[in-house]
């Protein structure tokens, strides 16, 4: 589980989750016709305040409230593409609300989440050891890069690590 007691290195981490997903959501949307658009650019500009270089909070709470409105149109459906479509959507919702509310601890809930989708994975015969393996690497890193950050903006080698990562925690390639 997580160490992190800072809301901005949560928030950092939960738009990680949904940033280094997002390939997921692009395959889902693709499959069902449906334009992605506002969860892209949340997760955009959710990026962009954590690194100091959107600075109206009143901006970023728009384009939160028009992703819940679009998120709420949805339909839920009953495939494994969706489930990790609605993690990436309460990563990123929970990325924002731990920045506009400190108490805001998401985090152990997404992580089980995460960990019940490898369990699906593995009961359709997949194995997510490496997954697991490699989800366990990249909250270590993120975890050091936010150590003590409790303001924005934050690192540019947390920025430049998510950059860097080559697969989502589900293994396509991004």
């Amino acid at each position: 589980m997580f160490s992190s007691s800072s809301a901005v290195a949560r928030s950092a981490i939960c738009t990680a989750i949904a940033s280094i997903n997002e390939v997921h959501v692009i395959f889902w949307g693709e499959h069902n016709n449906i334009d992605i658009t506002p969860f892209q650019k949340l997760v955009r500009k959710t990026l962009s305040f954590l690194s100091g270089e959107l600075k109206s909070e009143s901006n970023l709470q728009r384009f939160y409230v028009e992703f819940q409105d679009w998120r709420e149109t949805l339909e839920e459906d009953d495939s494994l593409a969706w489930r990790i479509t609605e993690l990436c959507f309460a990563s990123l919702s929970s990325a924002v609300d731990c920045l506009f509310d400190p108490e805001c601890d998401d985090l152990s809930l997404i992580e089980n989440t995460l960990f019940g989708l490898y369990e699906e994975m593995d009961e359709l015969g997949a194995d997510s050891e490496p997954l697991k393996e490699y989800w366990s690497a990249l909250k270590d890193e993120w975890q050091e890069q936010l150590n003590g950050k409790t303001q924005r903006p934050l690192p540019q080698l947390f920025f430049r690590t998510l950059n860097e990562s080559d697969a989502s925690l589900f293994g396509l390639e991004r």
